[in-house]
């Protein structure tokens, strides 16, 4: 596999390009396009194009299939990540601002599991999480769902990090649940209330420190998943996804910040269970 981040990002580069079809400004002429990695040329008058931040993570249990679970991710139907597999999540890269198809493709053929046409907006920062739909009831259901998180940080307090959860682990006794304290839970109730499978919700923004987590049942303040430490850092958005692992047991994998560790297909950790007293 491809692990070379320059080249990634000439890959999504160019399928940003595609995707604008090279068209020249009212007012000015085409942008340069980079070289591997590189920056493009000056564009004309028009001016430069209204970029956003996207990356992309793979917590679609046993998706293609339980014996490989390597995907294609395509932008506009361009190739642009090549054998992205469970559990592992990409760096950012730069798109336009503006409509893009992603789509997942079984790894080295043309086959596509799922597709979504999203608007990124200009400046924003966005994380789509590949999920795994298992209650499948017709042929017309796809067994790939998805998770959007926005990454946006606008009027975060000093000193503190703005947390969102995300429910992608599909279970009929987990269709709905609660994130809660167990410590506060009974005097004040539950961070997020009925998040619901394939659903995204703000838990809040949050001081820095290491939180004792739980998803429970809906109105409960017994874990049922849980309980685990989940640290928040400090002027970053930490992303918690309930999940299911290889196993198809219930996780919590947590994408904090940039998530870079130098390599552009990086593990996605799950919170530490607490240790028991």
């Amino acid at each position: 596999m491809k692990s070379n981040k320059n080249f990634w990002l000439g890959i999504v580069a160019a399928a940003a390009l595609a995707a604008m079809g090279c068209a020249e400004d009212d007012n000015g002429g085409a942008a340069g396009a980079g070289g591997s990695g590189g920056s493009g040329g000056s564009g004309g008058s028009g001016g430069t194009a209204e970029m956003a931040m996207v990356r992309v993570a793979h917590l679609g249990t046993d998706l293609p299939t339980a014996e490989n679970t390597a995907v294609d991710v395509t932008v506009d139907g361009a190739v642009a990540i090549e054998g992205l597999t469970f559990a592992q999540s990409t760096g950012f890269v730069s798109l336009t601002a503006e409509e893009h198809t992603f789509g997942v493709n079984v790894a080295g053929t043309e086959t596509e599991v799922f597709s979504i046409t999203t608007t990124l907006p200009a400046d924003s920062i966005s994380t789509i999480v590949a999920i795994a739909s298992v209650n499948v009831e017709t042929d017309a259901q796809s067994p790939l769902n998805v998770l959007l998180f926005d990454g946006d940080l606008t009027d975060l307090p000093a000193g503190s990090g703005r947390v969102l959860v995300g429910h992608g682990f599909d279970s009929v006794d987990f269709e709905t649940v609660d994130v809660i304290l167990p410590a506060t839970c009974e005097a004040d109730g539950a961070l997020v209330e009925d998040l619901a499978f394939a659903t995204v919700e703000p838990v809040g923004d949050l001081p820095e420190d290491n939180y004792v987590i739980a998803l429970a049942a809906p109105d409960s303040c017994d874990a049922a998943v849980g309980p685990l430490t989940a640290p928040v850092t400090p002027d970053v958005a930490t992303l918690l996804i309930a999940a299911a692992d290889a196993d198809g047991a219930p996780q919590v994998y947590a994408i904090i910040g940039d998530f870079e560790s130098g390599d552009m297909m990086d593990p996605i950790p799950t919170l530490a269970p607490v240790p028991a007293m």
